[in-house]
């Protein structure tokens, strides 16, 4: 029995497929709809071609963003935070904390430390799936650490 996990894989595959259709495949945020399609999936044994289809669309679709827009465009630094979450889905831990550390700074220098996207890619960072806390800097000052706590109260 499927249970509630084929009423959510039957939701979510509408919802992709009409995404797909209204903004494209390579549409960060129909990518996004994608891995939690995926996460569906696993509640039916289907979760890694799921992922390994996200894992796709989010290359190929960040390989394009690079072309039109540059490597430290928004867009495509948004593009690649989808990218290093699908890869914490899939276990790939190494390759998550290398892409998310290489997008955060490169979002940090961009968008700005409370920009809200700069601000989730460093959450994505401290909540990994092995359960450690991460620390990182956020300047180029000596001593100066990040956590998530530090955030609390501040305002742009």
């Amino acid at each position: 029995e499927q249970g509630d996990f084929g009423v959510a894989v039957e939701i979510l595959s509408r919802v992709v497929s009409k995404r797909e259709t209204l903004l494209g495949t390579k549409d960060k945020e129909t990518i996004w709809a994608k891995c939690i399609l995926a996460r569906a999936f696993r509640g039916q044994g289907k979760y890694n071609d799921a992922l390994e289809d996200a894992e796709l669309l989010a290359t190929v679709a960040l390989e394009k963003r690079k072309s039109i827009l540059g490597d430290e465009h928004p867009d495509t630094l948004r593009i690649t935070c989808v990218l290093a979450r699908i890869y914490r889905l899939q276990g790939r831990v190494g390759l998550f904390e290398r892409t998310g550390t290489f997008v955060l700074e490169k979002m940090k220098k961009s968008l700005g430390l409370y920009d809200p996207d700069t601000i989730k890619a460093m959450q994505d960072l401290v909540m990994q799936p092995n359960g450690l806390k991460h620390k990182f800097p956020i300047s180029r000052s000596k001593g100066t650490t990040f956590s998530l706590a530090s955030l609390k109260g501040v305002r742009k």
